[in-house]
């Protein structure tokens, strides 16, 4: 029994040439493909045209390091969210939870370059004695998850405060 998996639908009364590829898989047709016209006959080449095409992918789970993170009041804390597999890589972002207005805050985002390297984002944070037992949040979204559809995780901080003491010599 022989499955076809690419088959080209074309009309060249109306221009069109459809490619359908059955059961698509990421290491076999994730990429750059190429549509060729060739003259018959002689074979000589009259058009081609190159797109890139993403075969989508979930992406895993986020997962959140270090995991239980302890800071110290004013020493810069790195937050990493690390989400695996997703095509297109995936966005990251971060939140504080309870933070009024629910804006992303600024992160690096390092996208992975296959599905099985990690996409990270690490969020820099230089904690307050005030932000003692904040929850930061980390959402994953990429198209593959379909539309408002997210894979979240969170942790919380805890800042060890500095205290500085004076010493006065005795007299």
């Amino acid at each position: 029994m022989t499955f076809m998996v690419y088959r080209v639908e074309h009309k060249p009364e109306q221009g069109k040439y459809d490619l359908f590829i059955d059961q698509a898989n990421y290491d076999r047709d994730n990429g750059q493909c190429e549509c060729r016209m060739k003259e018959g006959g002689s074979g000589r080449e009259l058009h081609s045209k190159s797109i890139e095409l993403t075969v989508l992918l979930k992406p895993s789970p986020p997962q959140v390091s270090p995991s239980n993170p302890t800071a110290t009041e004013g020493r810069p804390l790195n937050l990493t969210c690390a989400s695996l597999g997703g095509s297109p890589p995936p966005q990251i972002q971060w939140f504080v939870e309870g933070q009024q207005g629910n804006r992303p805050l600024e992160a690096n985002l390092i996208e992975g370059r296959t599905k099985d390297e990690p996409t990270e984002s690490v969020l820099t944070i230089i904690p307050r004695k005030e932000d003692d037992g904040n929850a930061y949040r980390c959402t994953v979204e990429n198209r593959a998850l379909g539309p408002g559809q997210k894979l979240e995780t969170s942790t919380k901080i805890f800042v060890n405060c500095k205290f500085f003491c004076k010493f006065s010599k005795a007299p």
